[in-house]
């Protein structure tokens, strides 16, 4: 059982109304809320205006609970088992999760 909790902040291209996600679109958020809840991942807007103009979102969770978020914000199109492999010897810093899936 993997107990190491990681804390990232991601650009997510999601609407915020009071330091809550509630998306663009009702039905995909809906779906991205569910996916979050599913896993067991927490979040927090830290800055609801980014710099790209989505919103900083940070996440936390296990490897395994991030799986599928991580997996939702791969550039690349690949599978939850290809990123698996790629965080294999992920240790939670950030600029090596952004080269990962950029």
């Amino acid at each position: 059982m993997e107990l190491n909790k990681y804390y990232i902040e991601l650009d997510t291209f999601v609407n915020v109304v009071r330091n809550t996600i509630v998306g663009g679109d009702p039905e995909e958020s809906e779906v991205f809320l569910e996916m979050l809840e599913k896993n067991g991942i927490e979040y927090n807007v830290v800055n609801p205006n980014g710099p790209g103009g989505c919103p900083i979102i940070g996440y936390t969770g296990t490897k395994k609970q991030l799986l599928p978020l991580i997996t939702v914000m791969d550039a690349h199109g690949r599978s939850e088992q290809e990123i698996a492999r790629e965080l294999r010897s992920w240790d939670g810093e950030l600029e090596e999760l952004i080269d990962i899936i950029c």
